[in-house]
């Protein structure tokens, strides 16, 4: 007789292989959400897919438009920028009339040439300041930290912009206040925001109604798509239909077809984005032709523009919480070529070292942004920097 053995060993797998994706599939209908499109929730992750958000993107719509006091606004030029004249209840976040984040709403700054240094911040949530309050936010300790008989700080920073919509902010306002200094923050995962058009799509649990513009390459050549952006009740109606939006990278993610159980989508989804080395998975992007490509050609024109304009342009790298627990581990950044390319062509404050000497946890606000303690040990490193460098002979 022949040795049974083997085939029972399998069979046993097999059964308490679906038994546990029944056991799951159970555990995942229960406590698993659906969003106003069908789409389905589970653990902060979307693990079936039924249609576009269009839905809840309108709802998103209608609850800004009808708050009193909504801290962000439709721009034609960046697709959103923060509100003017904004107070969050309990006064942590401060825009004033010029949409700027500041710490009193009554700070104005004029459009003429300043007697002082004028340093104005470009970049996303992390130069705004997201999480703290404007004294514990980056730009705020470097205003705090330098001689404001000598100095004038300003803070363009935008949550969720990518570097695109930065260089656009550089271009349409900051140059309007005739800066002495504009330093760009280098935050690593806005190279991604580079490939996106439909915010909702990038940032799927925040299903926010704004487009934004896009560079895309042919050949050599950089074309700006969606500028000026559409406005916001066209684009949620046009959303399955305009063939611009197909060019966002991120529609793939509603193009797929979903798995019928559950289970296994959320298990995909793992799988997908191989969540045992996220961090290396993400390097094959980072490293790639059409990422360098293009996150070059933005920081270029960004680098053009004030020197046009003279103007001294530095950027600060902003190591993100995983870059800096790869780095502790004895690993290289996943982004390390780009970073050094940028080096080699701009001037870079790089904080990385001061942020390694601490607890790594004790840098992150509950989010993904710096903590108080992050901020002002990055906002040192800025502040010995424009100390040190001073500006241009031609620009002050």
């Amino acid at each position: 007789m022949k040795n049974r053995k083997p085939v029972f060993i399998w069979m046993t797998l097999l059964l308490i292989g679906l038994l546990s994706i029944g056991a799951l599939e159970v555990l995942i209908r229960i406590k698993a959400e659906k969003d106003l499109d069908g789409n389905v929730w589970f653990k902060g992750r979307m693990i079936h897919v039924e249609s576009l958000p269009v839905a809840e993107m309108s709802k998103q719509l209608n609850d800004l438009n009808s708050a009193l006091h909504s801290y962000i606004i439709y721009d034609q030029w960046l697709g959103w920028t923060n509100s003017r004249d904004f107070e969050s209840e309990d006064k942590s976040y401060i825009h004033n009339d010029q949409h700027l984040r500041v710490g009193d709403v009554n700070q104005h700054f004029n459009d003429d040439r300043s007697d002082k240094i004028r340093v104005a911040f470009i970049g996303d949530s992390y130069i705004y300041g997201a999480e703290v309050s404007y004294k514990e936010s980056l730009v705020g300790l470097v205003d705090i930290g330098l001689d404001t008989i000598d100095y004038e700080v300003m803070n363009f920073g935008v949550g969720g912009y990518g570097m695109d919509q930065a260089y656009l902010r550089l271009k349409h306002e900051v140059l309007d206040f005739h800066p002495d200094w504009v330093i760009f923050g280098f935050q690593p995962e806005n190279c991604h925001r580079n490939f996106n058009l439909i915010r909702a799509l990038y940032s799927k649990h925040e299903a926010s109604p704004f487009s934004k513009p896009m560079f895309t390459q042919s050949g050599k050549e950089f074309e700006l798509l969606n500028y000026p952006t559409m406005l916001p009740p066209q684009m949620i109606e046009s959303l399955g239909e305009d063939e611009l939006w197909q060019k966002d990278e991120f529609m793939k993610d509603y193009s797929n077809k979903s798995h019928v159980l559950y289970s296994i989508g959320f298990l995909s989804s793992f799988w997908n984005e191989n969540r045992w080395n996220i961090y290396r998975n993400e390097q094959a992007f980072m490293e790639s032709e059409r990422n360098f490509n293009k996150t070059k050609y933005i920081v270029k024109l960004m680098g053009q523009l004030c020197e046009e304009n003279e103007i001294d342009f530095a950027m600060v790298h902003l190591p993100r919480k995983e870059d800096l627990l790869h780095l502790k581990n004895g690993e290289e950044l996943n982004y390390n070529s780009l970073l050094h390319d940028m080096k080699d062509n701009y001037l870079v404050i790089d904080p990385t070292q001061d942020l390694l000497t601490n607890s790594i946890d004790a840098l992150f606000a509950p989010g993904f942004h710096y903590s108080a303690q992050g901020n002002e040990i990055v906002s040192k490193k800025v502040i010995n920097f424009i100390k040190e460098s001073g500006i241009s002979e031609d620009n002050h």
